[in-house]
């Protein structure tokens, strides 16, 4: 449980889906954030360069919807990563208002060092690895 939430007040936010899904999604971030493996990248880039290799000839649109953000987003989020060497974009022959999104050498690299240390960052059997993240409810995965 939080620490900034009495106990009475959890009980009443306990039982709100919306409350438990924002404080989930905090704990998530909070685990990818320490998680071994991971290097400067966020959850959403993860997702994006999980989704580039697993289908290399998307545009940024199609793959925008695959990951679940807006299109704005993934134009600054591949840039980002474009500027990493994390991806490359590409234009499409006969249509240069496409940009195929692929994954380069670094960027597969990148993925495959996270993915080895993924199955133990979301273990049940794993243990809070800070204080922090304790205090942001680890209780809420038990």
């Amino acid at each position: 449980m939080d620490a900034l939430i009495a106990p009475k007040t959890y009980r009443v936010f306990a039982h709100r889906p919306g409350f438990m899904i924002r404080r989930l999604h905090q704990i998530h971030l909070a685990l990818f954030a320490v998680a071994p493996g991971v290097v400067g990248v966020t959850p959403v880039q993860y997702s994006i360069l999980t989704v580039a290799l697993a289908q290399p000839v998307l545009d940024q649109a199609p793959l925008a919807n695959e990951v679940g953000v807006d299109h704005t987003t993934m134009a600054d989020v591949l840039a980002r990563l474009e500027r990493r060497g994390l991806v490359c974009r590409g234009p499409v022959a006969g249509d240069a208002r496409l940009r195929l999104v692929h994954a380069t050498v670094a960027g597969r690299r990148l993925l495959s060092r996270m993915d080895r240390h993924a199955p133990t960052a979301v273990s049940p059997d794993s243990k809070p690895p800070t204080p922090h993240i304790v205090r942001m409810g680890w209780s809420v995965r038990q």
